[in-house]
């Protein structure tokens, strides 16, 4: 947790929310965790897959980091 808190360079709560979510065993081993790091500490290097990601995810950059985010995108 300490080295992905590093990686995140994490200042304030919602980032230290996302940490909590995206440190999770299924998100670790799907990639989502390492894209997430990198759109955090790169904001402007990445495409939204979707305008509906953009306008649903954009204060997660575009990952599903909590599970109400399937159900944005599913709606």
């Amino acid at each position: 947790m300490r080295g992905l808190l590093g990686k995140l360079k994490c200042n304030n709560y919602k980032v230290l929310i996302a940490a909590f979510s995206i440190i999770r065993p299924g998100v670790a081993q799907s990639g989502m965790m390492r894209e997430y790091i990198f759109r955090h500490n790169h904001p402007t290097k990445f495409e939204y897959f979707h305008e509906v990601f953009e306008k649903e995810l954009g204060e997660t950059y575009g990952i599903m980091v909590y599970q109400e985010d399937v159900i944005k995108i599913a709606i």
